[in-house]
């Protein structure tokens, strides 16, 4: 971060959770009630009839210590997936902690046995957090006939106790309302001083589109391994990729773009003649791929007539979508 700021670049990124202004910001939510404010608001991405996903942010009253901004969001969907996965994890921890101590298993022979058990539950589920582990002391009484023979009126018996220990967990009910308070929260680190919280929350959210695009360095491209020493020359090669990712995205948004303009709402770029309705950079090259062009000259060298393999129909929309002169295909 301080190599892109420090040559006036900008960047917007995820606050890891090791750093400390994380902590510090779900500390300063126990005491604070910070002026939340919607940013955001959209239709639910994974249930049509669910409701709304809502965006609160606030921008930290600390910076980190670099000197960056850090800016706070909370998601109404990533609020119920929190919540719903703190209790998962308890129920999950209480249901293994019962399976332990069904009818027909081992008891527990001491006390710290069993709490040794029960926190480890609790790890194994990473609900310690939450539930603590308390002991409960049971005592059993049986009586046992002293001497041999039938019993009878006469008969004397000894009582006989026996201890064994059964595990509960026991709800933390401050613990679960602290957490509440700081479900769906997630923050976001910037140099750039004139971003809103909503301009930032926008950009952020047009990262998964970035990095589909980055996936083709290693899909389509194929660019590891690379066979060069020099960390100079590794990086050249890379920068020419990401001019031809840059290319790649220029000629996929002059095409659909135009597509939209003429009202075209499909290409059959695929075999077969199927239709794209958002075209790629590779059907579109692909379509002009291949095309053969044969000139005829006479004995002096002087061109006679030229031919050109018939383009389909598809490679001569795209030629005129992107406005490309057809005559080097044949096309007049």
């Amino acid at each position: 971060m301080s190599h892109i700021a420090g040559r006036h670049g900008r960047f917007l990124t995820v606050l890891p959770r090791t750093r400390t202004e994380e902590h510090w910001f779900r500390s300063y939510l126990q005491q604070h009630a910070p002026a939340w404010r919607e940013v955001c608001r959209m239709p639910n991405p994974r249930r049509q009839d669910g409701p709304e996903v809502v965006y609160d942010g606030v921008e930290s009253p600390q910076r980190s210590v670099e000197g960056y901004r850090i800016l706070w969001y909370r998601s109404s969907q990533k609020r119920e997936e929190d919540a719903a996965q703190r209790q998962a994890r308890m129920d999950n921890a209480r249901a293994r902690l019962e399976r332990l101590q069904a009818p027909g298993r081992r008891s527990f022979r001491g006390y710290g046995q069993a709490y040794r058990v029960g926190q480890a539950v609790l790890q194994r589920e990473s609900a310690e957090r939450w539930l603590r582990v308390r002991v409960e002391t049971v005592i059993e009484e049986e009586f046992h006939q002293i001497g041999p023979g039938r019993p009878g009126p006469e008969t004397e018996y000894r009582r006989v106790e026996t201890w064994t220990y059964r595990v509960h967990f026991d709800e933390d009910g401050a613990a679960v309302a602290a957490d509440a308070l700081a479900e769906g929260l997630f923050p976001l680190m910037t140099n750039d001083e004139t971003l809103s919280l909503k301009e930032a929350l926008a950009k952020y959210k047009y990262q998964p589109f970035l990095e589909k695009r980055h996936e083709q360095l290693k899909s389509v491209f194929g660019v590891a391994p690379v066979w060069l020493k020099s960390p100079r020359r590794v990086a050249s090669l890379l920068w020419l990729y990401f001019v031809v990712e840059l290319v790649q995205a220029l000629v996929e948004r002059e095409v659909r773009r135009q597509m939209a303009r003429w009202g075209v709402r499909r290409l059959a770029l695929y075999p077969e003649e199927r239709v794209s309705g958002s075209p790629t950079t590779g059907l579109v090259f692909g379509t002009l791929e291949g095309h053969r062009r044969h000139r005829l000259f006479e004995r002096d060298g002087a061109l006679l007539r030229t031919f050109h393999d018939e383009l389909p129909e598809a490679a001569g929309q795209v030629l005129e979508l992107l406005g490309v002169d057809g005559a080097a295909y044949g096309l007049t």
